[in-house]
C-alpha cells in the first residue's frame, strides 16, 4: 500500500469514527445542544447583520433550525447552500418559509426562487462538518463542496469569518491537513466559541 493509499485509510477511518460519535448522541443531548447553539449564536453575531451563509442541519448533524429562526427574527438576511450538478456550492436567500424549501441533490432541504448571493458579500458563514480542532481544522464528508465554496475567499483582502458548527463531541486533539482544506476561523460548539490562533491559520 502507498502511503497516499494508507492516508487516505486514514482520512476514511477518522470519517467513520466522527460520524459514529455524532450518531451516539441521544435526543435530549442534541436538544440541548441546538438550544446552547442558538444562544451562542445570539452572543457571536449580535454585535452584527447583513447576510448571513447558514445551513439547514441533516442526518445527525447539530440542529441549526433554532438558530436560523433566530437570525431571521434578528434582522440578518439568510442564505442556504445549493448543491450543483458541477460539484459546486451555490447560496440562495431563505426567507424562512419551509414551503420555499425543496430537497436537491443530496436530501437536503435547499431553497428554491431566492436570490443568489456571492459568498464574498456575506459577514459570517457557517459550516458544517464531521470534526474540528482548536487551530481551526475540519473534516467534512469527503465532497469537497465547502473547501471548494470558502478556497476561493480565503486570500481575499477582505472575507467572511469562517465559522464550524458542531457539538463539542466533535472536536478533536489534532486533525490531518491537505493543501486545499480551509480552516475556520471561529468554532460555535454547544460548550462554547473557540477562536483559532490567527497565526495558526495559513488562510488568514
Amino acid at each position: 500500500m502507498s502511503g497516499s493509499d494508507a492516508a487516505l485509510d486514514a482520512l476514511q477511518a477518522l470519517r467513520q469514527q466522527a460520524r459514529a460519535t455524532r450518531r451516539a448522541l441521544g435526543t435530549h443531548q442534541r436538544r440541548a445542544a441546538a438550544d446552547a447553539l442558538r444562544d451562542l449564536a445570539a452572543l457571536y453575531l449580535a454585535a452584527g447583520s447583513g447576510l448571513l451563509a447558514s445551513y439547514v442541519a441533516c442526518h445527525s448533524e447539530l440542529d441549526t433550525a433554532a438558530l436560523n429562526h433566530w437570525a431571521l427574527t434578528q434582522g440578518w438576511q439568510l442564505a442556504l447552500p445549493v448543491a450543483q450538478a458541477d460539484g459546486e456550492l451555490a447560496f440562495r436567500l431563505w426567507d424562512g418559509e419551509p414551503d420555499a424549501l425543496e430537497r436537491g441533490r443530496f436530501g437536503i432541504p435547499e431553497p428554491v426562487g431566492g436570490a443568489l448571493i456571492a459568498l464574498a458579500d456575506c459577514q459570517h458563514v457557517l459550516v458544517p462538518g464531521l470534526a474540528f480542532d482548536r487551530c481551526g481544522r475540519r473534516l467534512g464528508n469527503g465532497g469537497g463542496y465547502y473547501d471548494r465554496a470558502l478556497g476561493c475567499l480565503r486570500h481575499a483582502r477582505v472575507r467572511p469569518q469562517f465559522c464550524g458548527i458542531g457539538f463539542h463531541q466533535q472536536l478533536f486533539d489534532v486533525l490531518p491537513e491537505r493543501s486545499w482544506d480551509v480552516r475556520m476561523d471561529v468554532l460555535l460548539l454547544d460548550s462554547g466559541m473557540i477562536r483559532a490562533p490567527a497565526a495558526e491559520r495559513p488562510n488568514a
